[in-house]
């Protein structure tokens, strides 16, 4: 057994194929992160990095996140080749006590990083994280076109 057949992470690059299949997911169009729970943290943690990569500071800050870790895609990486090519098109980042830091402790390798917009989905966790208690774990950025057009025929009201 591979991380690869842990549930949690192969429901991530289900969701992720799913996306690509329903057509929101243009060239590197769109990301998604999952915040973890402990458990899955704990199963996956056997095939962490021997050597876990360098901290980056995000820019932003969030007391509620720090110690958490997400599965996130990687910038300028393709739905579509999640499936085929996990390694390299997703990852899992640990975030520092401070808040403020992730590092990369598997996946996403020969210098991948998480998606471009991690600081933006970061901190919508955190607002989702106080607003459920805990309960809202998924950023998902996608491009649905059928969305997208209903903008343009419906009236823009919350009950449209």
């Amino acid at each position: 057994m591979g991380i690869l057949d842990i549930e949690i992470v192969k429901g991530f690059m289900r969701m992720c194929n799913d996306g690509w299949l329903q057509g929101w997911h243009e060239r590197n169009g769109g990301n998604l992160t999952y915040r973890m729970k402990e458990e899955e943290v704990a199963q996956c943690r056997l095939f962490f990095d021997e050597q876990p990569r360098e901290w980056v500071n995000m820019g932003v800050q969030a007391d509620n996140l720090a110690g958490e870790y997400f599965i996130t895609t990687g910038s300028g990486k393709f739905f579509r080749n999640v499936e085929s090519d996990p390694v390299h098109s997703i990852g899992i980042v640990e975030i520092n006590d401070k808040g403020d830091s992730w590092r990369i402790v598997w996946g996403l390798e020969d210098g991948a990083k998480p998606t471009s917009e991690f600081p933006s989905h970061f901190m919508n966790h955190s607002v989702r994280k106080a607003a459920t208690n805990g309960a809202n774990r998924v950023i998902y950025h996608c491009h649905a076109t059928n969305v997208i057009a209903l903008t343009y025929i419906l009236p823009l009201t919350d009950r449209d």
